[in-house]
């Protein structure tokens, strides 16, 4: 099945993003984990995976359009030194794909596609969700202190 082209470069622009975010992850996780923080690099490794299962579902819906994911090009820079820091790159990166999904979901309306719609829709629920969660540590990090705050996640 054919699907509109705008619907399509928005399928493949969020593939993208769900995979450099995967790839974000696993590269944090990593680096918390090597500092002591294993609880947190758990977390993140747990985000990276999910990450992954929505690419997969985009995947998917893009082989159903008789298209696929395109060349990917993901240059995912290090890891920050400063683990609040990592707090703060996930909060914006989230956000980011908050507005790129919003799009998404106009468009799809506007083009009548329910399914993709539904999908875009389905992606941005844990999105909001991370936000939340970045936004709270984040508050909570200032409430607590840094040394204070990171002691919740060795």
């Amino acid at each position: 099945m054919k699907a509109d082209k705008d619907i399509i470069t928005l399928l493949q622009d969020q593939y993208t993003i769900e995979v450099y975010s995967s790839l974000q992850y696993m590269d944090q996780a990593a680096a918390v984990q090597k500092k002591g923080f294993d609880k947190l690099a758990q977390v993140l490794f747990a985000e990276s995976a999910e990450e992954r299962e929505h690419a997969e579902k985009i995947s998917k819906r893009l082989y159903y359009f008789e298209s696929n994911p395109g060349t990917l090009k993901v240059i995912v820079p290090p890891a920050s030194e400063e683990v609040h820091q990592i707090f703060q790159d996930v909060l914006d990166l989230e956000k980011r794909t908050q507005e790129h999904l919003q799009e998404c979901i106009t468009t799809a309306e506007a083009a009548q596609d329910y399914i993709s719609r539904d999908l875009f829709v389905e992606l941005l629920k844990p999105t909001e969700d991370q936000i939340y969660a970045m936004e709270a540590q984040l508050k909570l990090k200032d409430i607590l202190g840094v040394q204070n705050w990171l002691q919740t996640w060795v």
